[in-house]
């Protein structure tokens, strides 16, 4: 009995694994509600380590009680992989960043460690997936996986998305992969498979379930405008059918696979029939299929150019490190000598991409030669086994569908990564193809007797009790990455409610449970501490300085001893000037020298000189703050641009208003009102309901003695803001200055109820003759 539930828990625990993959979110996606949308990469690399971990100690204590190993294929099989996960560590080992390369970057989390565990769970595929019979169902597990995803994908597009996961405009389906190229990347791999299972099923209703499940993967592949995508799986469509064209081999029935395909054709042509937008955009901008296909030949702009432009870069970068690399995860620190203010028409003010939107090129820039190298052995052996199968009378014999629908899809996927990169989800799908491609064309079922470890066996059970607390270590340490994510979403939500002692608690919250993760510390410093300069002036005792002073120097603490990098560089610095603000002047010379060298070293990115203006105004060195500031501009895209979507437009507004108010602030302290409220009429153009602007305004007014203009714009303000006590009272001070009491009494009397007991104020209203 005992035997029995060990020989099958560790397949199906496998095969939960595999299914859950792709649609698993971690519970702080539930924070996606309450209006931030929290990482998705790091709930899959939690649920990797964890299946993994377990289904490993399963997998052990099986060997120790039966002292046998079955494989399905001979073990010799395994170095076809190793030389990959080799050229990955010495990279580490000598990567320019190995913070990043060992632990992985926030966005990607594919690190040393993560590689790792792929390499686990390959050896968990030779291990547990030792027959045919165990492979199809892998296989059907992965393809009924998939159906979820592409239902949610539809939903998605039709505008129903009741998880709440998408980040980009509902014209794109993104589904659980949280991007359209992602899910792209996905449905490239399991499309063929779930054809192949309609057509090699002998039920009725599987045949019908699969099909089924074919037809949906199809139609939320075409919703993900997934350029790449489209041209992945084309080209594995068209190499599947060669196998029966060129090979003569009739490996498929080429009558059930046209049908399959006039049944999805037909289903999506009705569709499209019944829906006549399904090729547009919501915002009425016009066809976005036509728009996708024509902007693939946009060399000047657009993604197209953008992905040159990285192509480039990683071309220039690979020169510098061409055996070994430069590390696994490091492309966002090495794409900075390439930035470029036209990167912001597609991406964020100060973003850089992680990638070269190029797998071949993305793993030599991090693995240099030694990596691509033993990467294209993949590559060599799936070619390899297509001219065999075109050859061998005895696989011909056989008829085994399964190999060509492999050797199609992973060169499909290998067409799609030409254009993008892999994920956590779709690497584990390669490797398990890979395996299944070497099980289906070469089975070798190999049994080890393991009779000497009777001998051992207390050895085996002290290995055991060891792995057991590694795995129960590793496990909670995986759980406090979930509660550091969760923590993270509630401190940005405390945030933007302005909870501050809430939201510095929570950053602490996550920093503590997970430091190995730069990403909290960078949100912290950069999204709280640089944009609201008194968090560290606070009142004497006040519980949040106290936190904030604590969190500032812990972070100082946890960067010690990294390699310095412009984030790591760009972050002390803020500390610094942070802790310039609260009185320590050494510190403010210690960060305005860090801000100038970042600038000599990276002219191109803004930040660091709008940190540096920040330091200036704290400073009352306001013409530089002024100086420092106005040099942003020019490393910014124009925002007519036509190349640049409304999404960017938009966030570029937010930032160049929040740049204006800067300058507003400046001049108004300078006492030049006039080119103060200059800059603060251009922050109204980018952000017309920006209610400290109008105040800002109505304040100028009032100082030139304007009583007209700064009631309107006042008034304006405590219109959008009508609970707001200061705005009031400053209405009624306008309206007293000018000597219109009358007019004032109503506004004082407003402010009282909004701030009941000011004295001060029943006083002034009661010396108001009536």
């Amino acid at each position: 009995m005992v035997r029995k539930i060990l020989n099958n828990i560790d397949f199906w625990l496998l095969a939960a694994f595999m299914a859950l993959l792709p649609i698993y979110f971690m519970p702080a996606g539930l924070s996606n509600h309450i209006g931030f949308v929290v990482n998705l990469a790091v709930d899959r690399v939690v649920l990797l380590k964890i299946f993994v971990s377990t289904i490993s100690l399963i997998v052990l204590s099986r060997v120790i009680y039966e002292r046998k190993i079955r494989l399905g294929v001979s073990p010799k099989k395994l170095l076809v992989f190793l030389p990959f996960f080799f050229a990955v560590m010495i990279a580490t080992l000598f990567s320019i960043d190995k913070q990043s390369s060992l632990y992985g970057f926030y966005w990607r989390q594919m690190g040393m460690i993560t590689q790792l565990f792929f390499l686990a769970l390959i050896l968990l595929f030779f291990l547990i997936i030792n027959t045919r019979e165990r492979l199809e169902k892998m296989m059907s597990v992965v393809a009924f996986s998939s159906f979820f995803v592409a239902v949610y994908a539809i939903f998605q597009w039709s505008g129903i998305d009741f998880l709440n996961l998408q980040k980009i405009p509902d014209t794109r389906s993104s589904s659980t992969l949280g991007q359209p190229v992602f899910l792209g990347n996905f449905l490239v791999l399991t499309l063929l498979p779930a054809i192949y299972k309609a057509i090699k099923s002998e039920k009725f209703y599987q045949r019908t379930g699969f099909a089924l499940i074919a037809v949906v993967q199809f139609w939320a592949l075409v919703t993900t405008y997934s350029r790449g995508a489209w041209l992945g799986a084309g080209f594995a469509v068209l190499l599947l059918l060669s196998y029966n064209v060129v090979g003569k081999k009739n490996y498929f029935p080429v009558k059930k696979l046209l049908i399959t395909v006039l049944i999805i054709f037909s289903f999506f042509s009705l569709v499209v029939a019944k829906n006549p937008d399904f090729f547009k955009y919501k915002e009425g901008r016009g066809p976005l299929f036509l728009q996708r296909i024509l902007s693939s030949f946009d060399f000047s702009g657009g993604s197209t150019s953008l992905r040159l432009s990285y192509w480039k870069g990683a071309l220039e970068l690979i020169k510098k490190n061409p055996l070994i690399g430069t590390g696994p995860e490091t492309q966002h620190i090495l794409f900075l000598d390439f930035f470029s203010p036209s990167w912001a028409e597609k991406e964020d003010v100060n973003s850089l991409s992680d990638r070269a939107h190029n797998e071949f090129l993305d793993i030599t820039l991090n693995a240099g030669v030694l990596g691509i190298c033993s990467y294209l052995l993949f590559l060599l052996m799936v070619i390899l086994i297509i001219a065999k199968t075109w050859s061998r009378k005895h696989v011909e014999e056989k008829k085994d569908w399964l190999i060509p629908v492999l050797c199609a899809a992973l060169l499909g996927y290998w067409v799609e990564v030409f254009f993008s990169f892999s994920i956590i989800e779709t690497n584990a799908l390669f490797w398990f193809y890979l395996y299944a491609l070497i099980l289906a064309f070469d089975p070798a079922a190999v049994e080890y007797n393991l009779q000497a470890l009777r001998r051992f066996r207390f050895v085996s059970y002290f290995a055991l009790i060891v792995f057991l607390l590694v795995y129960v270590d590793l496990v909670w340490g995986s759980v406090n990455c979930v509660r550091a994510d969760f923590e993270y979403a509630r401190a940005r939500s405390r945030a933007d409610n302005n909870s501050r002692v809430s939201t510095y608690n929570h950053y602490f919250k996550a920093i503590d449970y997970n430091p190995n993760e730069e990403f909290y510390r960078n949100s912290y410093i950069i999204d709280l501490i640089s944009s609201n300069p008194e968090l560290l002036s606070l009142g004497e005792g006040d519980e949040g300085k106290i936190t904030n002073l604590n969190l500032a120097k812990q972070i100082l603490d946890l960067d010690q001893g990294l390699q310095p990098n412009y984030y790591r560089s760009l972050r002390k610095a803020v500390v610094f000037s942070a802790f310039s603000n609260s009185g320590d002047k050494q510190m403010g010379k210690t960060a305005e020298e860090s801000f100038l060298e970042l600038i000599k070293r990276y002219p191109n990115m803004p930040e660091p000189y709008y940190q540096l203006g920040r330091l200036y105004k704290s400073e009352k060195k306001l013409e530089q703050a002024a100086s420092s500031v106005k040099s942003i501009f020019p490393l910014l895209p124009p925002l007519d641009s036509d190349k640049m979507n409304e999404e960017h437009r938009q966030k570029l507004k937010v930032y160049l208003a929040q740049r204006y108010l800067f300058l507003g602030d400046v001049y108004a302290e300078l006492g030049d009102l006039q080119e103060s409220n200059k800059y603060m009429f251009m922050v109204l153009e980018s952000s017309p309901y920006f209610v400290p602007a109008y105040e800002k305004i109505g304040w100028n007014y009032y100082k030139l003695k304007n009583y007209e203009l700064a009631i309107k714009y006042y008034k304006r303000a405590f219109k959008m803001n009508p609970k707001e006590y200061r705005l009031a009272l400053q209405l009624g001070k306008i309206y007293l200055s000018k000597g219109d009491k009358a007019s004032s009494l109503p506004y004082f009397k407003t402010a009282l109820s909004l701030n009941k007991g000011d004295k001060e104020l029943e006083k002034l209203i009661n010396d108001i003759p009536k």
